[in-house]
């Protein structure tokens, strides 16, 4: 039985089946796509045609290509796709070109423009970022005892007996 520095280096055997098409530059690839496009796994799949169930195997296997993915999309979402909320939110300036033809001749004119707030946005930005105090659902405790009395009061038999017996004769049964 070989000692463990000697099984330390043996080459590790394929465990079988088809070879990874896994590449280490799809780490970098997965980053720039997911930081800058905000590609989903579906898109990750795509470019590297493969299934999405792949990439997921690659991510769960290979901790890079996943840190790269992670840190892609927050990167994604924090500087561009919460920037851009909270504009809609906010109001804001853009700058327009307008192009005008006048006697044959093409002239631009640039134009400032204001978006003005979106109230679904501000909504929306207020709900995320505080839900406590933004939120719809608005909770209440109540406090103290609750005391039910009985609606119906059913005595004996005989009781119910003689109550039937007012019934006419062709509703009974």
């Amino acid at each position: 039985m070989p000692d463990t520095k000697d099984s330390e280096k043996l080459p590790v055997k394929n465990k079988g089946g088809r070879p990874t098409k896994y590449k280490e530059e799809y780490v970098e690839q997965a980053f720039v796509a997911c930081s800058r496009l905000g590609a989903t796994i579906e898109e990750l799949a795509d470019l590297f045609k493969v299934n999405k169930e792949t990439v997921y195997d690659w991510m769960r296997a290979k901790s890079k290509f996943s840190d790269a993915i992670r840190t892609g999309r927050d990167i994604y979402d924090t500087q561009l796709i919460e920037k851009s909320l909270k504009q809609r939110a906010t109001g804001y300036e853009y700058t327009e070109e307008k192009v005008f033809c006048k006697d044959g001749e093409i002239i631009t004119h640039e134009t400032t423009k204001k978006m003005p707030p979106d109230a679904t946005s501000m909504i929306f930005w207020l709900k995320n970022r505080n839900p406590e105090r933004w939120r719809d659902k608005i909770e209440t405790e109540l406090s103290g005892t609750l005391n039910l009395k009985p609606v119906i009061e059913l005595g004996s038999n005989k009781d119910i007996d003689a109550k039937q017996e007012t019934i006419p004769e062709g509703i009974k049964d």
